[in-house]
């Protein structure tokens, strides 16, 4: 099942990019900054990020729940991770990311 999301986020992020050079062929700089830069932004502020702790669990061989890293990463920012955290300052990290995401919705 991870595997599955690796390669959708792959496939997503092939889209957005057609799309941004279809933009530059037609020569319509507005749909590049209005509308490519901000889907780059958001699909990967939470879809790559949920590929890297995929990465990260696979290597360290953790048992942190992925499910739950990212549920808690909108409903209670600020909480600590406790037994899912995967490396230092990820709780930093996911703030960020969480404020893009918000940020790159129009």
């Amino acid at each position: 099942m991870k595997m599955s999301i690796l390669l959708g986020v792959v496939q997503m992020n092939l889209g957005i990019f057609l799309s941004y050079f279809n933009a530059k062929f037609f020569g319509n700089s507005i749909n590049i900054w209005y509308q490519f830069v901000p889907q780059l932004i958001f699909l990967n502020s939470l879809f790559d990020y949920l590929s890297l702790l995929i990465i990260v669990k696979w290597c360290t061989g953790s048992k942190a729940d992925l499910y739950h890293v990212m549920i808690y990463m909108f409903r209670s920012p600020i909480d600590k991770l406790g037994e899912n955290e995967l490396f230092p300052s990820q709780k930093m990290l996911q703030l960020v990311l969480l404020g893009l995401a918000l940020i790159s919705v129009p």
